[in-house]
């Protein structure tokens, strides 16, 4: 026995047999070394808790969208002038179109990322086949640095889109009653454009501003701020915003829509305001109808003046619409002049 002992201590230990695994035993991952790179840990939220967050994102959204149509109608009332009438109340037309404005603006910024990704990509599959070539990578120094050149980007962005909407929000203030000079080019084509060519180019380089804004804050928030508290206070300030930009994109959208044809109007008592008398009905509360009067020259071919008159609902007997023009684009002084005859026959 202990010369058989000897002999084992001196080859060494057999080794222990191998028994393959059974078929029915589930694999059994090797533990990690030290190389491997850990996972960042994950906050996830409570199976109990994930209602609640689908039910305050759903507030959130019919409240961003409420925000957007009531910003419209005061686009509307402010270039309209109707300082005297009660804004509507909040009821579900401003927030089917604060929705569909929504929809429309992520819409049009997934497109233009998709257009974006596939130029980016085809440039790269041109370079690489047509030149044989491989697309040098950036120095290093330039990398480090790049996240300074998006956040001045991004800042740049921000501040040239508040600042074109508060710029253009300004000059439509009483847009009405203003002459071309004093309303300036922008909003002189979009008021005599028939083609909209004006609105629709501007609308494209404001969501073109949204998309670049976007995904230079996703980008930041993803690479450059790794701490929790840094990523959620600029995350918060992206959100804001670009929160903003879509509440000022809305109200100049309520100013354009006041390029629409709005109704002619026959009342009772038209006759005493005067002849040559052209009534708009521009706006109404629960107590008093907004009503554009153009007063038209005899003298000469032009619009004497325009003001608009605040009528009672208590003193107003009856009101009919005789047709609809819009409020800008005025007709022949002539076709006027025989319209302005219809409206005092309809009155007497």
């Amino acid at each position: 026995m202990a010369s058989t002992s000897g002999a084992n201590s001196g080859e060494g230990e057999p080794e222990p047999l191998q028994h393959p695994p059974a078929e029915d035993s589930e694999p059994v991952d090797p533990p990690p070394t030290s190389r491997e790179a850990e996972p960042a840990p994950v906050l996830k939220l409570p199976a109990a808790l994930h209602a609640l967050a689908w039910s305050t994102g759903a507030a959130v959204f019919l409240g961003l969208a409420t925000s957007l149509g009531m910003a419209r109608t005061n686009g509307v009332y402010g270039a309209l002038g109707l300082t005297a009438l009660t804004p509507p109340a909040i009821d579900q037309s401003q927030t089917i179109f604060g929705v569909f404005i929504t929809l429309q603006i992520i819409l049009m910024c997934i497109a233009i990322s998709v257009i974006g990704r596939g130029l980016y990509l085809g440039s790269q599959w041109g370079i690489r086949n047509l030149s044989r070539r491989e697309i040098p990578a950036l120095p290093q120094r330039i990398r480090q640095r790049l996240w300074w050149f998006a956040i001045a980007l991004l800042i740049a962005d921000a501040v040239l889109v508040n600042a074109g909407i508060m710029e253009l929000a300004k000059s439509a203030e009483n847009l009405l009653f203003k002459s071309t000079s004093e309303i300036g080019d922008i909003w002189t084509h979009v008021v005599f454009e028939d083609d909209h060519s004006t609105v629709t180019n501007y609308d494209l380089l404001f969501y073109l501003s949204v998309t670049v804004f976007v995904w230079l804050s996703w980008w930041l928030a993803k690479y450059r701020f790794k701490w929790l508290v840094p990523r959620i206070a600029f995350t918060t300030y992206a959100v804001a915003q670009v929160a903003g930009m879509m509440l000022g994109f809305a109200h100049l959208h309520g100013i354009a829509g006041t390029v629409e044809d709005y109704p002619v109007v026959a009342f009772s008592g038209v006759t005493e305001i005067g002849q040559h008398v052209l009534p708009f009905l521009l706006g109404q509360d629960d107590k008093t109808f907004a009503i554009l009067i153009l007063q038209l020259s005899n003298q000469n071919d032009s619009v004497q003046t325009r003001y608009v008159l605040y009528l009672p609902r208590t003193e107003l007997k009856w009101m009919t619409v005789l047709k609809f023009m819009p409020l800008y684009q005025m007709s022949k002084i002539d076709d006027l002049k025989k319209l302005a005859e219809q409206v005092q026959k309809s009155s007497q």
